[in-house]
């Protein structure tokens, strides 16, 4: 492939050979217009430059399988799938799986039959290129599992991009699918939209699971090359195994979309709140009115009061405080009688001058007459 640079930010920097560089120039404005509209799984591009030094030109894009994490990432599995028996696995268990192709003139890493029945085979070294067989099968026949709601968005997402590439006239691109896998719900926490947890198969705990998606590689054109290839692997099937990539744009698209949205199942949970460790108490909201803070000291102080009060009470009854409030009150009582009958001897004296100063205005006026 072309030479690729990785970034410490989640970048790619990637060499362009000159079709590629000539197929970005005519697609700028479809894919510009589809990245800014719709939802996609399709690789944007940041930048496209070219190297005035040495004349290559480059393209600026974001690492799939990267992601903000105060840990390490265990990656369960990195695939590079295209529905076909190109499909190979790229990592499992957070290691790497090498690569070893075969080739019919490269007859030292095997010829196409060790991969069937050369299972221990030392001396012509298959032992890797078995490995890495077994990972392309598992790649290209496994089940992945999303939750409903989230194969139904895969899906409607991936037919979509089919669909604009079906019309961009390209082929031979790959979905990256990345798969980490954690027993803590917090690890997958605010990692995307696609979250969630299954069941471990020999344990029964729960696996949370983040999915990580990314369709790249999109600029190959059906070209004389691609003719000639195809041509080749359909006279000699020992050269190839079915079903093969190197077919036109149009049912390169029907058969990656068929094929990738049957590989996801939907069988996963959602993860839910229950699924974090609680650390702090939980406490439910208190009706208005209704004071939730700790007693302080004071409030504290004045239950001890009542205490010893309570007891004083018990022990002498004569001079206990809720006998000396009664006695309180009842001088409040005799008190406001005082008052009461005080009052009403001034409202009479009030009276009495009230007519006595009544009969002073009708003598003289009598005397006036």
């Amino acid at each position: 492939g072309n030479p690729i640079a990785f970034t410490k930010k989640g970048f790619i920097v990637k060499n362009l050979k000159e079709g590629d560089h000539q197929c970005l120039i005519e697609l700028t404005e479809r894919l510009c217009s589809r990245a800014s509209q719709n939802e996609s799984f399709i690789s944007p591009f940041y930048l496209h430059f070219k190297d005035l030094q040495s004349g290559r030109n480059f393209a600026v894009m974001p690492n799939a399988f990267w992601r903000i994490s105060i840990g390490k990432i265990f990656w369960k599995f990195k695939m590079d799938l295209k529905g076909c028996q190109d499909d190979r696995m790229i990592q499992s268990d957070n290691e790497d799986t090498p690569e070893v192709h075969k080739r019919f003139w490269m007859c030292w890493n095997c010829w196409y039959c060790c991969d069937y029945c050369c299972y221990d085979c030392d001396s012509c070294g298959c032992l890797e290129r078995r490995k890495y067989k077994l990972g392309k099968v598992e790649a290209y026949l496994g089940k992945l599992q999303l939750t409903q709601k989230q194969k139904i968005k895969f899906a409607r997402t991936l037919q979509s991009d089919a669909e604009f590439l079906k019309k961009c006239g390209t082929m031979d691109y790959s979905l990256l699918v990345g798969v980490e896998a954690y027993s803590s719900p917090e690890d997958a926490k605010d990692a995307g939209e696609y979250t969630c947890c299954i069941r471990d198969e020999t344990t029964g705990d729960k696996v949370y699971l983040v999915y990580h998606f990314g369709i790249v590689d999109i600029f190959q054109k059906w070209t004389c090359a691609k003719v000639i290839a195809r041509t080749i692997k359909l006279s000699c099937p020992c050269f190839a195994p079915r079903p093969l990539s190197t077919i036109q744009p149009e049912p390169y698209a029907n058969r990656f979309a068929q094929h990738l949205i049957a590989k996801f199942l939907p069988t996963a949970e959602d993860i839910i709140a229950s699924d974090f460790p609680s650390d702090t108490k939980q406490t439910t909201p208190a009706p208005a009115g209704v004071i939730t803070a700790e007693p302080t000291a004071d409030v504290t102080q004045t239950e001890v009061t009542k205490e010893k009060d309570k007891e004083n009470d018990e022990g002498n009854p004569d001079h206990s405080p809720s006998r000396k409030t009664e006695e309180q009150l009842e001088g409040k009582k005799e008190e406001k009688k005082d008052d009461v009958i005080a009052t009403d001897e001034t409202k009479e004296g009030d009276g009495q001058r009230a007519e006595k100063s009544l009969g002073d205005v009708t003598s003289d006026a009598e005397q006036n007459v």
